[in-house]
């Protein structure tokens, strides 16, 4: 019994935005992605990179994590990520700012943006369009337009390689075509395992939606998986339309763990996912074997994911694409459509009429005259 994610009528039936349909394509959208990217002209001045900030929000806003995850101990010059209307005081000209907003009307991004400009930063905007792609123009900042009418969180194959292959071509992170190629066929064999039309005893995906439904999970992953854990959460939350936490060891061993001695039969509606790799360092090995006991003994419920491919970025993505397919499975199991996102665009809607876009748009003609 598939529990429903066996019947291809329901799945398509409940799925009448046709999520699905972003997320076979996630590996062909990582390869467009990596060929964009690689075509991009960077300006000749974009050079002596001090540090790089991505700026976003949302979906636009995980792939800078998953970046910063991937090359913390890796890259030459500190990566960080920027969810606010205004920049860190240490930003200035040797700052390169990736400016990420699927829509490109994101109003925090775009406050950010004009912060960047009046810094005199170098600046790359990253978007499908809206305003943030005028503002660009306007003022002669390099963007590269990626696909529209997605879902800004099925973007993220973009929102990721986009800045990364930059900044591999800047020199600022190293990492090898044959570690791409890697993470390339590793999406593709995990597309043929998850994918809608295999069956739950044989799809990873279909079970982890099961053996979760019903409860709230919490996702917990360690190095370059603690973005990975954001995500599955986000993705079960905009998906699902459930709450889901995340947290991020070594630091959940230093007080979370201590908030599952108190729940007693609350703990039966929660369930807990660890994000493992087959090549884990012998620590934190360790702390997720005391930690998955130490829940299991108050009668948690305690999933694992494991990791695929050889390259670190295979790896990373692979646990990324596998949330992704599980969220989806999620709302099937819940009967809710995956697609829509009616809180996040009711909010926006409120803010819009704040006018703060306008006056955005109105500061960007002042600085392009006064270029």
């Amino acid at each position: 019994m598939g529990l429903g994610l066996d019947s291809l009528r329901r799945i398509r039936s409940i799925d009448s935005g046709n999520m699905v349909e972003s997320l076979m394509k996630f590996p062909d959208a990582c390869e467009d992605a990596v060929r964009m990217a690689n075509g991009f002209d960077i300006p000749s001045n974009y050079a002596n990179v001090k540090n790089v900030v991505i700026t976003g929000m949302g979906g636009s806003a995980i792939g800078g994590d998953m970046l910063r995850d991937l090359f913390l101990s890796k890259s030459s010059v500190p990566i960080d990520v920027v969810r606010e209307y205004e920049l860190p005081a240490y930003v200035d000209s040797g700052t390169l700012v990736f400016v990420i907003s699927y829509s490109g009307n994101t109003e925090e991004t775009l406050s950010s943006f004009v912060d960047a400009v009046k810094r005199n930063c170098m600046i790359i905007g990253v978007t499908s369009g809206g305003m943030l792609e005028e503002f660009c123009e306007k003022l002669g900042v390099p963007c590269l337009k990626i696909p529209a009418k997605i879902a800004p969180r099925a973007a993220l194959p973009y929102l990721f390689f986009v800045p990364l292959v930059i900044l591999r071509r800047l020199g600022v992170i190293q990492m090898s075509d044959d570690e791409i190629s890697d993470a390339m066929t590793t999406l593709h064999k995990l597309r043929d395992e998850i994918s809608i039309e295999v069956k739950m005893e044989k799809n990873p995906a279909k079970r982890l939606a099961s053996c979760v439904f019903g409860t709230v999970p919490v996702i917990y992953g360690a190095s370059i998986f603690k973005a990975a854990a954001v995500r599955m959460k986000t993705q079960i939350n905009e998906n699902s339309k459930m709450l889901a936490k995340s947290g991020a060891f070594p630091e959940i061993n230093h007080n979370e763990i201590v908030g599952w001695e108190g729940l007693g039969d609350l703990a039966r509606h929660f369930s807990v996912i660890l994000i493992r790799d087959a090549v884990e360092d012998e620590r934190t090995r360790v702390r997720m074997e005391v930690t998955k006991d130490l829940i299991r003994e108050r009668r948690g419920k305690v999933f694992e994911v494991w990791s695929e491919g050889k390259s670190l970025v295979a790896r990373l993505l692979s646990v990324v694409y596998l949330g992704d397919f599980t969220s989806f499975y999620l709302a099937i199991l819940y009967g809710v459509n995956p697609k829509p996102v009616d809180s996040i665009s009711k909010v926006k809607d409120r803010l819009g009429r704040l006018r703060t876009v306008s006056e955005l748009r109105s500061l960007v003609e002042k600085l392009a005259k006064g270029r």
